[in-house]
């Protein structure tokens, strides 16, 4: 049984700290069959999913979705901590020898306990390791505690500083192609931009995509209406089977990876054309609205002195 719990241990502490290293320290992305942190977002994503199904306003709805990556990290850290102190109990448990200083019998749940206080470096005292084994593995696991509560502390401002950036390319977005976002929105606010390096970089910025087949989302009939509306505002498609027939190819390079990601994480893909204008996100807001007001009053002034 002790050999058992030995081995287990070490395996335990193995496969956190390589998941917890490939994670935070190696900058590549790596292919294995089965990780940690892969196994917990399996595992945590669904069932908060199945909670944002319920909410039935779109705005609460991607609001909650939006806790999940900021909440997810919190207790992966959690259950990398947890992973460790079960570990190094594991391993006390199969190699160590203790003594209380109330003289009890010492027990499993007590070497969980005393690992846990080992891992954030409590020391309070109440269990002592009595070999030379338990106490190399206490100065190892106090030790581990420090590294990690120390990389922990640096990775939550890179990963706050990306999570800011995303939120400003969702920003620039509403900016850039209308609220909701649409394709003829985007393309009418800068197709006629006399740089085309400036269309080719918001392309790759969100050039993020990946997985199945979907129904045609842009049907001959949207086709018609999209390249009408693009006309009315100076932006030319061009005529013909080829044009078309590059457009689909060029589609069919992202767009169902894209509308597999987006069935996967509960999120509305944006239209290529909405029905009916609609204002910017901007333009709705109560200030935006007195703005306005004050302006068309202004105007309306300015008419009567006139007259």
């Amino acid at each position: 049984m002790h050999v058992i719990s030995t081995i287990a241990g070490i395996l335990s502490i193995l496969a956190i700290l390589l998941d917890a290293f490939e994670t935070v320290v190696l900058p590549r992305r790596v292919r294995r069959t089965f990780r940690v942190s892969n196994w917990f977002y399996r595992r945590t994503w669904i069932p908060w999913r199945a909670l944002a199904q319920r909410v039935e306003n779109p705005s609460r709805r991607e609001n909650f979705l939006g806790y999940f990556g900021p909440l997810s990290l919190i207790f992966l850290l959690m259950l990398w901590a947890a992973g460790l102190i079960f570990g190094f109990a594991l391993l006390q448990y199969g190699a160590g020898e203790h003594f209380r200083v109330s003289g009890e019998d010492m027990t499993f749940g007590l070497l969980v306990y005393h690992s846990g206080e080992t891992f954030f470096t409590l020391g309070y005292g109440d269990i002592i390791p009595s070999s030379s084994v338990a106490r190399a593995l206490s100065v190892i696991e106090s030790g581990l505690g420090f590294g990690f509560l120390g990389v922990v502390i640096g990775y939550l401002p890179t990963i706050y500083s990306s999570f800011s950036r995303r939120e400003i390319e969702i920003s620039l977005l509403d900016a850039r192609a209308g609220s909701p976002p649409t394709a003829t929105e985007l393309l009418a606010r800068f197709g006629n931009c006399p740089q085309q390096a400036v269309l080719d970089q918001i392309f790759r910025d969100w050039e993020r995509w990946a997985a199945e087949e979907v129904p045609d989302r842009l049907p001959p009939a949207e086709l018609e209406r999209l390249r009408q509306t693009l006309s009315e505002r100076g932006v030319k498609l061009r005529d013909g089977a080829e044009f078309e027939e590059k457009l689909a190819r060029l589609r069919s390079l992202y767009e169902s990876y894209a509308a597999a990601i987006a069935l996967n994480l509960s999120i509305t893909l944006p239209p290529w054309i909405h029905p009916e204008k609609r204002k910017d996100n901007w333009q709705a807001g109560p200030w935006d609205r007195a703005i306005q007001a004050r302006g068309l009053a202004a105007r309306v002034q300015h008419l009567d002195d006139h007259f």
